[in-house]
């Protein structure tokens, strides 16, 4: 049984092992590749699948699981079963809970009732907080589109003193996608590398418009 200790120093842990092809009505059927995991997983929804990619992309997170526990609650004078959809370790070792939603699905007053108990449950009796992503919110427009691209990119490894030079002559130029790929084929590089320097938030640009040649990129500073 695989266990994943949410505070080494805790006399228990929080079983993650979980057999969905039992515990769902519905198997999961997106397969989807973790760069942070290093393995295959799989998602049992698009928004999830979505989320994923986020946390994919998001320099702050170490790893994450899906479908960690279950656990019954009683709501409503029923007793439910209730299955987060991700738990995520961030590098600083702190650990969160996600549900993960659409507005419509969020919006539910059976839900929002619901997820007040969920809330103090992970509170008070797992030790650990819960967060409601609302994925139209934090992926509006073409955000989630232009995640899967970048994170095609993703496992192209970076160097540090090479995306200092990089950016540092990008600042000369009219600063679009376009002018970033002259910049890095003339540091030897290939189109591609320009693309990962994206994925590992070297730049930042309107992530609600689908990205093309003549996307105005802005450099985050960082030090050689």
């Amino acid at each position: 049984m695989n266990k994943l200790y949410l505070d080494e120093t805790k006399e228990q842990a929080i079983s993650l092992s979980r057999r969905l092809d039992k515990t769902s009505r519905v198997k999961p059927t997106i397969a989807f590749y973790s760069y942070l995991n290093k393995a295959a997983i799989f998602a049992e929804s698009f928004n999830e699948k979505r989320a994923m990619t986020l946390f994919e992309l998001n320099e702050n997170v170490g790893s994450y699981i899906a479908q960690p526990l279950s656990f019954w609650i009683e709501y409503d004078s029923r007793k439910r079963r209730y299955t987060p959809d991700l738990l995520v370790k961030y590098k600083d070792g702190t650990y969160k809970f996600f549900e993960i939603k659409d507005s419509k699905g969020a919006s539910c007053q059976e839900f929002k009732a619901k997820f007040s108990i969920i809330e103090k449950i992970f509170k008070e009796v797992v030790g650990t907080p819960i967060e409601l992503l609302v994925r139209d919110e934090i992926q509006p427009g073409k955000s989630s589109a232009n995640q899967d691209v970048l994170l095609q990119f993703r496992s192209i490894k970076m160097r540090k003193k090479l995306n200092y030079k990089i950016k540092l002559d990008f600042k000369s130029t009219k600063q679009t996608l376009l002018d970033l790929f002259d910049v890095v084929k003339l540091h030897k590089q290939k189109t591609s590398y320009a693309m990962a320097m994206l994925s590992h938030n070297e730049f930042t640009f309107d992530l609600t418009k689908m990205i093309t040649h003549s996307t105005l990129l802005q450099v985050i500073e960082s030090e050689a």
